[in-house]
């Protein structure tokens, strides 16, 4: 059972990876540096989960990419409870960044601000991490928007790319001709 649910996925995402490829040109990578961040490296598994479903719910998913979904989690405030049996409460700050991996260029970010409780302090950071909801207006909106910011970069790039083609384009032209 478990290996026909894993290949469902399989397939989901590569179809998912391929649409997106078609409709909107970019496809985005997620990934999570375990040690950037101060949290279990259990929340971290479960973060690069999320960022996962957050492309892929957007149709963006990719395997391999010039563009990176990342993210960095801190743990803000934790707080143990007066009650029987003690729990843990845990402030989490995930932000997400998308990345351009070929520019070296930041396109867009967001902070989401999480709360988790647990027995302990572990459980409480990784249901604060889960608690992230992918399919939340304020994640699509990030995502909407930063899909926005690369159409409009590419588009302003590809413009200067033109105008300079077609300046330099006579001085090869008259080299050819020199010969």
């Amino acid at each position: 059972m478990k290996r026909f649910l894993l290949t469902v996925m399989v397939v989901a995402f590569a179809i998912s990876a391929a649409s997106a490829q078609k409709r909107s040109g970019f496809a985005i990578y997620p990934y999570v540096n375990y040690q950037a961040s101060d949290i279990p490296a259990s929340a971290s598994r479960t973060l690069e989960k999320k960022l996962l479903s957050l492309v892929t719910a957007n149709g963006l998913a990719a395997t391999e990419s010039d563009f990176v979904i990342t993210a960095i989690a801190d743990i803000v405030e934790e707080n143990v409870t007066n009650t029987a049996p003690a729990m843990t409460v845990a402030k989490v700050e995930i932000e997400i960044y998308l990345l351009d991996n070929a520019e070296k260029l930041i396109v867009s970010q967001k902070l989401f601000s999480q709360t988790g409780v647990g027995r302990s302090s572990e459980q409480a950071v990784n249901k604060a991490v889960g608690s992230l909801n992918v399919k939340s207006v304020e994640a699509r909106r990030f995502m909407e928007n930063a899909r926005k910011k690369l159409e409009e970069y590419y588009a302003e790039k590809q413009q200067m790319v033109d105008s300079v083609a077609v300046a330099v384009e006579p001085a090869w032209f008259f080299e050819e001709n020199i010969k």
